[in-house]
């Protein structure tokens, strides 16, 4: 007697399931929409990491050790340079110049070119620091 073979069953092919039905993203409107990658916007402003340091504000007064690179046009045309000190007066400039310049004596005004501002007698007890000339400058002498 012959017994039966069993036929092979067939494997059953696999399924694909559904994917879940979406959930609500927007919670006040229940909206099914999917969401976007954009960040969420932070409602309070986001704190300095330790390693940070916040700018430091900058000071119009000298502090040890500034220097002042001034270059001065003289009247004839002819070119200045000298270092000064940040905390040296501009009357203690006009000295230097009066002794160095080759120009000539005439009575004169310190003078930036941009912004124009000019620099005359009132300015003398006032410091270099105090006046934006540091660290460098250029001065026209301007005839009075």
């Amino acid at each position: 007697q012959r017994t039966p073979t069993p036929t092979p069953t067939p494997t059953p092919t696999p399924t694909a399931t559904p994917p879940p039905p979406p959930t609500p993203t927007c919670p006040s409107c229940s909206s099914t929409a999917t969401a976007t990658t954009t960040p969420p916007i932070p409602t309070s402003p986001p704190t300095p990491s330790p390693t940070t340091t916040p700018p430091q504000p900058t000071s119009t007064t000298a502090t040890a050790g500034q220097k002042a690179t001034l270059a001065f046009r003289l009247t004839d045309g002819s070119a200045l340079r000298a270092e000064f000190d940040g905390t040296t007066t501009l009357a203690a400039v006009r000295e230097h110049l009066r002794a160095k310049r080759t120009d000539g004596q005439v009575a004169f005004d310190l003078m930036t070119t941009f912004p124009r501002k000019v620099y005359g007698t009132e300015s003398n007890n006032q410091t270099l620091a105090e006046l934006g000339l540091v660290p460098n400058a250029s001065l026209v002498l301007h005839k009075k």
